[in-house]
């Protein structure tokens, strides 16, 4: 049977992996915010002792190192706000407001970093595209599922990396320019070889999915007529009835006879008898009203509506849209001594409160019985 996240797990692949790739760079959110606040704390401690024995200074700034950190600091805690304000986006446009997230993210890393290599007073620089290096290949960790939001976190250093050559005059400009792209490249085949194991893992579970929900369709589902078998029908009366009981919504249930159904076998042979229950079915689907009514086999030539959020009155209408739809079929039955076409007897119970399962099937059973003693072709409402 299967479990409520499988039953809402989306049904095309493109949906599910929509939705994949959106738990998966929500996941990695979390791990690569974590990983920053880690690396915000060690920053500040490392620059307060740094400071006090002369190894770095933040008056080549315009601010002060600490107003940063701190800016930092609060950027870092608006992110799970953002993401709260963001949770009832569906997946494709939840992956876009990400990758705009990681643009300024990415962003404001970048700065934060470049300012590290400025007051560090010694080897400052390689110090900071150490820390640059690093928080690349844990953004590739956390992000590679969807290319959007990679390239919208790696968007800044790359930008930076550029203006460095192009603004400030690096030493060896083509060497450095040839480093960058020999980075990117490096980045873009790592993400490329998760991202397919990653599409594999998915396309995988939403194959096993399908397959588990075509079992477990079959499972539900009578072989000859194609609506729900008896096992279904009383998994969902268990539930239904639950729910009226605790709701006090109303709760109706028809058996459904079919007329001299034995006589129709002996008459025209058993292959056109299972024609004859088909045509039932389908007329049955058509009576309902609503896709939370059930149709089901109850055994034989026995069928059984299960109505909830239905009271006697229209579930009695239903029970006489199905009389009407079977006499306008006028499926031939000379065999029948009530009419020259096929006919059903119902009985019609609804719940009670503090009833249970059997009490409320015995008396659709009653009502049943009183409708083929009465002359069939009619419905009865029990009492």
């Amino acid at each position: 049977m299967l479990s409520e996240a499988q039953r809402s797990a989306p049904l095309t692949l493109t949906e599910h992996l929509d939705s994949a790739r959106r738990e998966a760079i929500a996941r990695g959110m979390v791990w690569f915010w974590l990983l920053n606040w880690l690396v915000v704390l060690f920053l500040s401690i490392r620059y307060e002792v740094y400071s006090q024995v002369g190894l770095a200074s933040d008056d080549s700034l315009p601010w002060r190192f600490q107003s940063e950190l701190a800016l930092v600091m609060v950027v870092l805690l608006l992110l799970p706000v953002v993401s709260l304000f963001c949770d009832h986006l569906q997946d494709r446009l939840w992956l876009r407001m990400a990758a705009l997230v990681m643009v300024l993210w990415g962003g404001l890393w970048t700065l934060h970093i470049y300012t590290i290599g400025q007051v560090e007073l010694r080897g400052g620089v390689s110090y900071a595209n150490g820390i640059m290096r690093l928080n690349l290949l844990a953004a590739l960790i956390a992000f590679y599922p969807d290319r959007k939001v990679f390239y919208g976190y790696l968007l800044g250093p790359m930008t930076v990396g550029v203006g460095l050559e192009l603004f400030l005059r690096v030493d060896f400009p083509q060497i450095y320019l040839l480093g960058v792209l020999f980075g990117v490249i490096a980045l873009e085949v790592g993400r490329r070889m998760l991202h397919r194991w990653f599409e594999l893992a998915i396309m995988r579970e939403h194959e096993n999915l399908t397959l588990l929900r075509q079992l477990d369709q079959l499972a539900k589902q009578d072989s000859l007529t194609g609506v729900a078998n008896r096992r279904h029908f009383n998994i969902e009366l268990d539930r239904a009835l639950v729910h009226s009981q605790e709701s006090g919504a109303p709760l109706s249930l028809i058996l459904i006879d079919v007329d001299y159904f034995k006589r129709f076998n002996d008459h025209y042979g058993h292959q056109v008898g299972d024609m004859c229950l088909k045509e039932v079915a389908q007329a049955l689907n058509r009576a309902v009203r609503t896709p939370s009514d059930l149709v089901a086999r109850y055994g034989g030539e026995e069928f059984v509506l299960l109505l909830p959020n239905t009271g006697r009155q229209a579930a009695a209408s239903v029970a006489q849209r199905l009389q009407d739809g079977l006499a306008s079929l006028q499926l031939e039955h000379l065999a029948s001594d009530v009419a020259p076409w096929v006919t059903v007897s119902q009985g019609i119970a609804c719940s009670v409160s503090g009833e249970g399962v059997s009490q409320l099937l015995e008396r659709a059973d009653q009502a049943l019985y009183r409708a083929k003693e009465s002359g069939r072709n009619q419905f009865c409402v029990s009492e």
